[in-house]
């Protein structure tokens, strides 16, 4: 059918050249050709399109290895070792396996006495001090009943307070320390009480020690209250405390227009720090 049209078409431009005809019967005849044509080609029946294919399906091939279902190992439960708790356990310090005696270190022991007086009008606590001390104690840890406690000696020369107008006033008039037969004070210790049956390291213990106290040439029962404990199987440190009266070992203040209200009651202290 195209190619019949196509002929038509072609017969009519050879017309146009071999006729004489107005230009305007040529232009028709040209638009009348044309449109037959399209008429023809818009007629005729569309191609059919070959059908299209589906897509093969995309296979992912899986290997064997793979596919095989992964089994999980769980950890294995605790047992009584792992599950328990580290537990550290200190061995307990082991006391001293015979009696030891144990000697005061003066670098680190100290005797004091605290009295009260009215010093220009104005209430004063006078304290006096000294390391000069020396005594010991032998301790049987195993047995602690069968302690038993030295001479206690106190260099009363050394005794210092915050006044040394004080201090040449003790030593030359109350105490008379500057005299070599009075220059210590001592402490005999007669015995003992309230000792514990056992005793431990790092434990205080509270006992009595009761003895006489000799101040110059007086000489008088005083009792110790003391509260010690051994530090380690090497150390051993206390505090001892008594109350004494000065009219009991015959101590004069001196008359000072100063000084006045000396209390008679005097508290007696030694901190000790003793070792083997």
């Amino acid at each position: 059918m195209r190619s019949k049209l196509l002929r038509i078409l072609e017969r009519a431009m050879n017309l146009k050249s071999s006729v004489r005809i107005s230009r305007n019967a040529a232009v028709l005849v040209t638009a009348v050709a044309a449109f037959a044509l399209l008429s023809a080609c818009a007629s005729a029946p569309a191609p059919t399109s070959a059908p299209t294919s589906s897509p093969l399906p995309v296979v992912t091939a899986v290997s064997q290895k793979a596919a095989q279902p992964q089994l999980e190992i769980a950890s294995p439960l605790p047992t009584a070792t792992t599950a328990a708790a580290a537990v550290t356990v200190t061995a307990p310090a082991k006391l001293p396996a015979q009696a030891r005696t144990f000697k005061l270190d003066p670098s680190r022991s100290i005797a004091r006495f605290t009295l009260n007086e009215k010093l220009m009008g104005n209430p004063v606590t006078v304290v006096g001090e000294t390391a000069g001390v020396e005594g010991e104690i032998s301790l049987d840890a195993s047995a602690p009943t069968q302690t038993k406690v030295g001479i206690l000696k106190i260099d009363a020369r050394g005794l210092k307070t915050d006044s040394n107008r004080r201090d040449g006033a003790i030593a030359r008039f109350i105490l008379q320390s500057t005299q070599d037969a009075y220059q210590f004070i001592t402490f005999t210790p007669k015995s003992i009480e309230g000792l514990p049956a056992v005793a431990e390291i790092g434990k205080p213990v509270m006992f009595k020690v009761v003895g006489d106290l000799t101040v110059r040439d007086v000489r008088a029962p005083v009792t110790f209250e003391v509260n010690a404990t051994l530090k380690s199987a090497d150390e051993l440190v206390g505090v001892a405390k008594a109350q004494v009266l000065r009219s009991t070992f015959k101590l004069e203040i001196p008359s000072v227009p100063s000084v006045a209200e000396v209390t008679d009651e005097v508290a007696l202290e030694l901190e000790f720090v003793a070792a083997p």
